[in-house]
């Protein structure tokens, strides 16, 4: 059967101590983001991803692959992850730079 996935991706917030370190050391964390991506169901497919947000997809023209969109994040703050999700495919640049300038603005 076909299979339906229930979420679109996870993303999991590095936790920083008190005394400013991290919980999870930095090459830690790129190795279980990969661990992880590996062992996770498939990257969705662009089709996918534009059938889950309503778009009607024409599969009837050659086109090459679909670009695949990997599941887990790992990030800093939330400028990280945005950067992390554009990078990925899974925002358009506009909501990339919205994100950034919410990002900034928060920190004033």
């Amino acid at each position: 059967g076909r299979q339906v996935n229930l979420v679109a991706f996870v993303a999991v917030k590095v936790v920083q101590q008190r005394d400013q370190s991290y919980a999870v050391a930095p090459g830690m964390r790129e190795a279980i983001s990969q661990t992880i991506r590996k062992r996770s169901a498939a990257p969705l497919a662009q089709e996918a991803v534009a059938i889950a947000a309503g778009e009607v997809v024409d599969d009837s023209s050659e086109k090459p692959p679909p670009k695949a969109y990997h599941r887990f994040f790992y990030f800093m703050d939330y400028a990280d992850l945005a950067n992390q999700l554009f990078q990925a495919g899974w925002i358009e640049a506009d909501q990339h730079q919205a994100i950034l300038r919410g990002v900034a603005r928060d920190k004033l």
